[in-house]
């Protein structure tokens, strides 16, 4: 899947308005349509949080930095967006497929209490964390 390509929307109501946004400054939005949220800088789409949601969960399965905006801190930026607006829906318990959004919230515990379980298990299902039988 490719995104970098994908030109901003043009506004539409319930949507932040690109044009009102200070430049320099990148925002995220929800884009649900295409399963993600986004984070857009000076009206370029940086980066994305790919998920899939189910009634009362949200999985995220992957997220992407495109090359340009690498080393920015806009993965962080978009993880903690996208996190707080599943914490304002306040339905939804979060399952973290995504090694980056695993280890996101395994360094962030004001995150944790989102989950649908313990932040080990995800840890370990990103291979962030040994095995329990694993030697140490």
């Amino acid at each position: 899947m490719t995104y970098g390509e994908r030109k901003p929307d043009p506004p539409r109501s319930g949507l932040p308005d690109p044009a009102t946004r200070p430049a320099g400054v990148p925002w995220v939005r929800d884009f649900a349509p295409g399963k993600h949220y986004e984070i857009i800088l000076d009206g370029r789409l940086a980066g994305v949080a790919v998920y899939e949601r189910r009634p009362g969960r949200i999985t995220f399965t992957h997220t992407e930095v495109l090359a340009d905006f690498k080393g920015q801190g806009m993965a962080d930026r978009l993880a903690s967006a996208a996190l707080d607006d599943v914490r304002a829906r306040g339905d939804e318990r979060v399952i973290p497929r995504c090694p980056f959004l695993a280890g996101f919230i395994g360094r962030h515990p004001e995150y944790q209490d989102l989950l649908a379980g313990p932040i080990a298990v995800y840890l370990r299902q990103a291979a962030l964390l040994p095995a329990r039988d694993d030697p140490q």
